[in-house]
């Protein structure tokens, strides 16, 4: 793309209304300026008010509260289904070498540790508080 590094007056107007000429502008994530330059957009800080101006909430609380949503599923289910019997079974037996995966049940455990307090022994009382949690959390930056 050549552009001119002189300065050049351009007059647009759309309808009756003449929009001002601007010395940079932002389009697809992109900052073009009026020297020719495009940089890449990377500051995080516009695009949190940009979120919080459009009312949408951050990916990685939306996926927590739909793993809490999840595990209150799983507590209130029925003996002998099956995935309430796969999440509280403890199986025996040897493991691969090298270090464990972490597995779902551990993971939610020490989100809910750092979200709610809550130890994993405690979560099925609390089972029916994680819908509140759903609806009050607020994210954590990592």
């Amino acid at each position: 793309m050549g552009l001119n590094r002189k300065r050049v007056v351009c007059r647009l107007q759309v309808g009756r209304v003449s929009l001002p000429q601007v010395e940079e502008f932002k389009y697809l994530g992109v900052l073009f300026t009026s020297e020719g330059k495009m940089e890449r957009e990377i500051d995080g800080l516009r695009w949190g008010v940009t979120r919080e101006e459009l009312g949408v909430e951050p990916l990685l609380l939306h996926i927590e509260r739909n793993q809490f949503r999840w595990l209150g599923h799983l507590f209130r289910m029925p003996l002998g289904h099956l995935p309430g019997e796969v999440f509280r079974a403890c199986p025996t037996g040897r493991r691969p070498r090298g270090r464990p995966r972490t597995c779902w049940r551990d993971y939610v455990s020490q989100l809910a540790w750092q979200r709610l307090g809550v130890h994993l022994e405690e979560l099925e009382d609390v089972s029916g508080s994680l819908e509140l949690f759903a609806e009050t959390a607020a994210p954590v930056t990592r």
